[in-house]
């Protein structure tokens, strides 16, 4: 039988430093923090950091809540029984660009809960001791049953259960279709809550709000085509727009059906952010920021170099018989063109299949076109993602190339001896070549056949081969910062502006376009604040983010420091998944100063590591480890990833430790 106390014991009583020892029975209770009244507030951005951004190498096992991103597009939590779907972008028909009025917020009427009750439970004990559950593990009441036995043999106090991802709800909706997983008279929300309920478990409901697609269909965007997202040449996404008042309300209108006809007791932000600084170039967004800003933001597509973006790369450096066309502020190499022989390579020294930047199309199409002969084929090469090259990078440069009018052919290691002569081939982020596969490129390339890296071989310039067809002699060190893209010579295939550029300028407006969209992501948390307060005030706000302060500002545009300040979140969770356990002491010790600060941030933690898509239980004493080390450093509870995939051994070991109070205890 489970020990359970009566009455309270601080935390701080007993002294954190005494939690540290690894695979001991932590005596652990839980202060119970005054939840703070939510505000009504006014957004308005923190402001701005000078700091530029740097990325973040999100290790395999880290989801948007998880994602396994960027960058991309960083990656919430992503478990399954079996695989986390993919949430990277994709293409989808261009939207409209119909201007829609603002909608009014409105509260929805109460229903009778699906759950049989509308009342929603206090969490015992206080402090957040909560678990992410994917979709999967909510599609029957078998998992459902199985999902709170753990989280009972845990003391899990809180499951946030994924009921809104790919644009499908695991709840009867009237506003969006039912999960593809779930039989159309089963209703998953409503059975977890009341079993949930019934034993002192919390349930809050889990929103991906911004990817509303599964493998590139949409039911949403197919229905509003003028939501989804823009990028500045124009390419589309099923990623929900917030700068769209009946975005937000929509949103809205779904979380305020988890709260108000099934009771559940806190609404989960996941994805509440733009997978990249480059969207948002719709005309109903372009047409609200020049209504209030004194420049047309439409110049920050950037189809004409010089450009102010960010690029990341693993650099090729040393030009030989290389022409540089463009270059980075630094003079770095940024465009290259090589001939030899008879053929053609052209260089974009960076990740241009990400499409920061309008002027990369303009560049793609022209040296596609100036290199394909009568007769000719475009190849796009697939390469073993040991070598460098991954499936994701290989689909973006694949729907890249369909946008711009080509249908690639597939190819690979085994068919560049029998390329078609007068073809165009594409590598996309190919860091590796054997000696082999370099001749026959070059060969081809001698030959007259064209070809285009989308960041080069960084790996394989050692090799001859490598160093001729590409005109260039060495390697560089991984780069990505913000900086100017400008150009160097003259050439047909770059579009170059015939107005001065001045950079002071250019990154002040880039400050401004990004100020805007983090405020649009930010209204639509306010808003939902406002009317989840007034229709059940005790329901909780919490939002993931990125471990990186930087890239959640910078490349993600979320203004996380303003939503705590105004209270917009009751919680913020950023993820710290790590696999071994000193890899918590730097986002720790960037994150502290502000666990101290507001006393309601919650580091994430993940209960599992392995490579790929390996979910492999952590030994139960590092999972202590880990919660001692984020307790002591001032995280106010726990967060969990995921409850899917942990282990009774891990379970028990939090029960006896630090989750030593019982579920229902003070």
């Amino acid at each position: 039988m489970k020990k359970v106390f009566s009455g309270r014991i601080s935390l701080r009583s007993i002294g954190r430093g005494g939690i540290l020892l690894l695979g001991a029975v932590l005596l652990v209770a839980c202060g119970a923090g005054a939840r703070p009244s939510p505000a009504a507030l006014t957004a308005t951005p923190a402001p701005a950091t000078t700091v530029p951004a740097t990325p973040t190498t999100v290790p395999t096992l880290a989801t948007e809540v998880p994602t396994v991103t960027t960058a991309t597009p960083i990656l919430s939590p992503q478990p399954s029984s079996t695989v986390a779907p993919t949430l990277s972008p994709t293409i989808v028909p261009s939207p409209t660009t119909s201007t829609a009025p603002p909608v009014a917020a409105q509260t929805l009427v109460p229903q009778q809960s699906a759950a049989g009750t509308l009342v929603h439970i206090p969490r015992t004990p206080a402090e957040l001791r909560g678990a992410w559950v994917h979709d999967n593990s909510l599609v029957t009441a078998a998992k459902i049953d199985e999902i709170i036995r753990r989280a009972e043999l845990g003391h899990i106090n809180a499951i946030f259960a994924n009921v809104f991802t790919e644009g499908q709800a695991l709840f009867n909706s009237q506003y969006v279709e039912k999960s593809r997983l779930v039989k159309a008279d089963w209703d998953p929300l409503a059975y977890l809550v009341s079993e949930a309920h019934k034993r002192n478990i919390q349930v809050h409901a889990w929103f991906v709000n911004g990817p509303v697609d599964h493998d590139g269909v949409s039911a949403i965007i197919a229905k509003h085509p003028e939501w989804a997202l823009v990028g500045p040449d124009g390419q589309a996404q099923p990623w929900l727009n917030f700068a769209r008042p009946e975005v937000r309300q929509f949103l809205g209108d779904l979380m305020l059906e988890t709260v108000t006809r099934y009771g559940v007791d806190g609404i989960h932000f996941d994805f509440t952010r733009y997978p990249g600084p480059q969207w948002g170039f719709d005309s109903y967004t372009v047409q609200a920021f020049n209504a209030s800003h004194d420049f047309d933001v439409s110049a920050l597509r950037y189809a004409e170099l010089p450009a102010y973006s960010y690029f990341e790369s693993n650099l090729v450096l040393k030009p030989t018989s290389a022409q540089v066309l463009a270059e980075f502020a630094d003079g770095t190499p940024a465009i290259t063109l090589n001939q030899y022989g008879a053929g053609q390579a052209l260089l974009f020294n960076w990740r241009a299949s990400e499409r920061r930047i309008a002027a990369e199309s303009i560049i793609l199409k022209r040296a596609v076109e100036s290199m394909l002969k009568p007769g000719g084929q475009v190849y796009l090469y697939r390469t073993a993602a040991t070598t460098g090259n991954s499936e994701d990078f290989f689909n973006m440069a694949n729907a890249w190339l369909t946008e711009l009018g080509w249908t690639p052919a597939p190819t690979d290691a085994g068919g560049l001896a029998s390329l078609q002569p007068g073809s165009v081939i594409v590598m996309p982020d190919v860091y590796t070549f054997s000696s082999q596969e370099a001749a026959q490129l070059a060969t081809f390339e001698q030959a007259g056949g064209g070809v285009i890296f989308i960041e080069g071989p960084n790996r394989s310039m050692s090799l001859p081969e490598v160093q001729a067809l590409l005109g260039m002699s060495d390697r560089g060190k991984h780069f990505a910062d913000w900086t100017l893209l400008q150009p160097v010579a003259a050439s047909s295939l770059v579009p170059v502006s015939a107005n001065p550029f001045d950079p002071v300028t250019y990154t002040s407006r880039d400050t401004q376009w990004k100020d805007f969209r983090k405020l649009q992501v930010t209204s639509l948390i306010q808003e939902i604040r406002q009317r989840v307060s007034a229709a059940a005030p005790g329901v909780e706000l919490t939002a993931t983010i990125t471990p990186d302060q930087e890239n959640a500002a910078q490349q993600v545009l979320q203004d996380w420091n303003t939503w705590l300040q105004q209270g917009l979140v009751d919680f913020l969770i950023p993820r710290g998944y790590v696999p071994e356990l000193d890899a918590l002491d730097p986002i720790l010790a960037n994150w502290q100063p502000s666990m101290l600060q507001y006393k309601r941030i919650v580091i994430g933690l993940s209960t599992f590591g392995g490579k790929g898509k390996d979910r492999i239980p952590k030994d139960p004493n590092q999972l202590l480890g880990e919660v001692a080390k984020i307790q002591q450093a001032g995280s106010n509870g726990v967060m969990l990833w995921n409850l899917d995939y942990m282990s009774d051994a891990e379970l028990q070991a939090l029960a006896n430790g630090p989750f030593y109070l019982g579920l229902g205890s003070q």
